[in-house]
């Protein structure tokens, strides 16, 4: 399966002094840039999230993506969105 990443913030904080919210705005902003409009092979939309967040070392907040069909005529595109709650994870 083929998702092509529409919209994507990450979570860049961490718990140091080094690190400041404006580290934190900057690196999102980067990732944003440097990921959205990619295609990504999956085998399911469950997958993509652990895919990128594994690729980019950092958390997902939020991800709108299409899915992508090489037969235009199997599936039509699809608007996917997901918002994940980090707060109930441990």
């Amino acid at each position: 399966m083929q998702l092509k990443i529409t919209h994507i913030v990450f979570d860049c904080t961490l718990d140091s002094d080094d690190w400041t919210d404006w580290d934190a705005i900057e690196t999102a902003d980067l990732l944003a840039d440097r990921y959205a409009e990619t295609v990504w092979e999956v085998d399911n939309e469950d997958r993509l999230v652990d895919a990128i967040s594994d690729k980019s070392g950092w958390c997902i907040n939020e991800i709108d993506y299409e899915i992508i069909s090489e037969d235009d005529y199997d599936a039509p595109d699809v608007e996917c969105v997901m918002e994940i709650d980090y707060t109930t994870q441990q």
